[in-house]
């Protein structure tokens, strides 16, 4: 009796394990079949063995017409060598990676994925391959069109006549032009960092307020007339008409300062030659 208890609980014991694995195989394939990214798997000559429905969706290809094929026949011209090298590290052993790839789909739309691969092992050896590949076009679109952005800022900084410039709450320079780092005497990456007082400490005591007020009530201030000494030329008083603007910061809720700087230093002293001509004009006249 006790001998037949113990195969009778040793059964139950084998059948609730086969039970709990058939219940983990249909939640990996249930998993497989409806991840959003690619899931497949190859041997180690890159022959497709296996792939989800996100392989049909992606590639426009079914399941029938992949299955058997070498994966390089999919990649684009311009990264078959990257694949090839990948396929060969694989094949030598190299454990997992991830990489960025593109593909062309049946229709020759090109696809940008980045797939990350590890080796599959049975007995101790490599015997092919499983990849997961998530497809980052729109993400790459987005990027290039930042980058696209970030030049043109750039080349706006770079060819704007006035002074340009970007800081932070703490009245830091974060991006400045090469019109305005001439003023202070600097390059344009030695001013990154610095405050106001520390690039033009005589001048400081009059804008400083004027961008404080400006972050503390996130109205601009345009065409702010203000003069003083520049470390580009000291000694000698020079006029300047500013406008300040506040603007989102990269990071946080809190506000960055963008800045405009005209020097109008030759058109003050026409101005001021003009008055003292209509004067000496006047009295010749009176």
């Amino acid at each position: 009796e006790i001998l037949r208890r113990r195969i009778r609980n040793q059964n139950l014991l084998l059948q609730e394990w086969a039970r709990r694995e058939s219940a983990l195989k249909n939640q990996y394939e249930e998993l497989f079949e409806n991840a959003n990214d690619i899931v497949y798997t190859t041997d180690l000559k890159g022959v497709v063995t296996s792939c989800n429905r996100a392989a049909e969706r992606v590639t426009g290809y079914t399941r029938v017409e992949i299955l058997g094929t070498n994966i390089l026949g999919y990649v684009a011209e311009e990264h078959r060598n990257l694949a090839m090298q990948t396929l060969s590290q694989k094949q030598r052993g190299k454990k997992g990676a991830t990489y960025p790839i593109d593909i062309h789909t049946r229709d020759g739309i090109k696809v940008s994925l980045e797939v990350s691969s590890r080796l599959i092992y049975e007995g101790g050896k490599p015997v092919g391959i499983q990849g997961i590949a998530r497809d980052i076009t729109e993400r790459k679109i987005f990027e290039q069109m930042i980058a696209r952005r970030e030049n043109r800022l750039d080349s706006f900084f770079s060819a704007a006549p006035a002074g340009l410039a970007i800081l932070d709450n703490r009245l830091r320079f974060i991006r400045v032009n090469e019109t305005l780092a001439q003023l202070m005497k600097l390059g344009p990456r030695e001013c990154a960092g610095k405050s106001i007082r520390e690039t033009t400490p005589e001048l400081a005591p009059v804008i400083e307020p004027a961008m404080r007020r400006v972050l503390t009530t996130e109205q601009p201030l345009v065409n702010f007339l203000h003069e003083g000494e520049v470390p580009a030329q000291a000694g000698v008083t020079r006029h300047f008409i500013s406008s300040y603007f506040p603007i989102p910061a990269l990071e946080g809720e809190s506000r960055d300062l963008a800045v405009i700087v005209g020097e109008v230093t030759d058109r003050k002293r026409a101005g001021e030659a003009l008055r003292q001509n209509e004067e000496r004009l006047t009295r010749l006249l009176a």
